[in-house]
């Protein structure tokens, strides 16, 4: 039986993308309240820049870069004039927010080809901690770039759930294998503060966070675009709301909580993952609801570009 680690060898990116898509691509020059509608609208968490002087790609917008420009324009320990913060967003464009973005983080964009594997593109974005990565081609007559698509974690393992026999024989259980985090998990009550959230989300690199009651029982996940939504028309003052009041405003078609338990196999979360239409992580919680740690998309690809053998 062909192993992980041959299939994702023998598979390029191209072999994932549907025969027909569309591509959401943002002009770095765009004003940000206009990019920011643009996510939103297409129900996007990334989108490919576009530079349209030079004709040429030019990184990638994330909501994890608005999460960034939350904390750069708002104080640590006061609420910040509403005034104040509107009037510098409003004259902000995308490019301004990968500035800032950078100020932060210190991070160049990066890039696949089409053609490279998805050995190739998964060792990337583990490598550089990224749950998306821009696909780009270059026109054979012009030499321009040429935005393909966006490619991102959950797509690469929906394609190994769907097209990879061996997945099912991966019977050891997440709990034995060392599969995820355990350790240091951040949490959040429906009574904490947005902004403390926000911090939460930027500091750890992650993209969502468990809201828990006070007995540590799950209740819901805070994820980066419930933040983006309660402050979609850059109310700074939004993050100083209640984690509740954020949740009320997210919008019907919500990414649903998806849970196991350290005895639940590999094979169990792949066939979650090839039943739903979107998994982001997984909340690893005991008998009680409590939670007990997290299984990223990122903890998936790194066990499976680990396998170097059929076994489970």
């Amino acid at each position: 039986m062909t192993t992980l680690h041959e299939f994702l060898q023998g598979h390029t990116a191209y072999d994932i993308l549907p025969v027909s898509l569309k591509v959401v691509a943002i002009d770095a020059q765009l004003p940000l309240r206009k990019a920011v509608a643009a996510l939103l609208q297409n129900g996007l968490v990334a989108a490919p820049l576009w530079n349209s002087e030079t004709q040429s790609f030019a990184g990638l917008l994330t909501v994890t870069d608005l999460l960034h420009l939350i904390l750069h324009f708002t104080d640590e320990t006061q609420e910040p004039s509403i005034e104040g913060v509107v009037d510098e967003i409003d004259h902000l464009t995308v490019e301004d927010l990968r500035h800032i973005r950078e100020s932060h983080v210190g991070l160049s964009p990066i890039q696949i080809h089409p053609m490279h594997t998805l050995f190739d593109a998964t060792h990337a974005m583990l490598q550089c901690h990224l749950h998306h990565v821009p696909l780009i081609d270059v026109d054979s007559c012009s030499g321009q770039d040429t935005i393909v698509s966006v490619l991102s974690g959950f797509k690469i393992l929906k394609f190994l759930a769907c097209n990879c026999p061996m997945v099912r024989t991966l019977t050891g259980t997440i709990g034995e294998l060392g599969i995820g985090t355990y350790t240091q998990i951040q949490t959040v009550t429906p009574a904490s503060m947005t902004m403390d959230a926000v911090r939460i989300l930027a500091d750890a690199c992650i993209s969502a966070v468990p809201v828990v009651d006070a007995d540590g029982k799950l209740l819901d996940m805070l994820t980066e675009t419930d933040v983006l939504l309660s402050v979609r028309d850059f109310p700074a003052i939004s993050v100083w709301t209640t984690v509740a009041e954020a949740l009320m405003r997210r919008s019907i078609d919500v990414e649903p909580v998806h849970t196991c338990r350290k005895t639940d196999t590999v094979a169990n979360l792949f066939a979650a993952i090839q039943r739903g239409p979107k998994v982001a992580r997984f909340v690893v919680v005991d008998e009680n609801n409590k939670v007990e740690g997290i299984v990223s998309l990122g903890d998936l690809l790194g066990f499976v570009t680990s396998r170097t053998s059929s076994s489970g």
